[in-house]
C-alpha cells in the first residue's frame, strides 16, 4: 500500500513519511499560489507575465515546504502511534466517565425543582393583596 493510501485510510505513517507528505502537501499549495499569481497577471496587465516573480514566488513556496517537511519530520520523531494516542485518550475518557457515573447522582442537583415547578413553598407564601374594593349600591 503506498503512502498516500495510508494517509488516507489513517494508518500509522512514520516520521519520514510525515514529512514527506507534508513537503508534497506545501508544493501543492505552492504551485497552486504561483499559477495563480501567474493568471492574475496574464488578465491584469494584458497578456504580460512577469515570469520572474512568478518563479520567486515557486522558489519560496519550495524552500518553505522542505522546511516545513524538516519541521515535521523532527517533531514528529517523539509523536506515538496514531492508533496509540487514540486508545489511550478513550481509555482515559472511559475512566473518567466511570468515575463520574460510579458516585451516585449529584446530591445538590436531586434537590432542585424544575425550571417548571414552582419553587415556593405554600405555608410561607404571602396572602394576595387586596383588590379594589366595589362600592355598595
Amino acid at each position: 500500500m503506498n503512502i498516500f493510501l495510508k494517509a488516507w485510510n489513517g494508518l500509522n505513517l512514520s516520521p519520514g513519511q510525515r514529512a514527506f507528505l507534508k513537503v508534497v502537501q506545501g508544493l501543492i499549495i505552492g504551485g497552486l499560489l504561483a499559477a495563480f499569481l501567474a493568471i492574475a497577471q496574464y488578465f491584469y496587465s494584458n497578456g504580460a507575465v512577469n515570469w520572474r516573480s512568478v518563479l520567486d514566488v515557486a522558489l519560496v513556496a519550495f524552500l518553505m515546504s522542505v522546511g516545513y517537511g524538516l519541521s515535521k519530520y523532527f517533531s514528529a520523531q517523539g509523536d506515538a502511534p496514531v492508533a496509540t494516542a487514540l486508545s489511550e485518550l478513550t481509555d482515559a475518557a472511559d475512566k473518567a466517565i466511570n468515575a463520574d457515573l460510579s458516585r451516585g447522582p449529584d446530591p445538590v442537583l436531586a434537590v432542585q425543582p424544575s425550571i417548571m415547578q414552582r419553587a415556593v413553598p405554600i405555608a410561607d407564601s404571602a396572602p394576595p393583596p387586596p383588590g379594589p374594593v366595589p362600592p355598595k349600591g
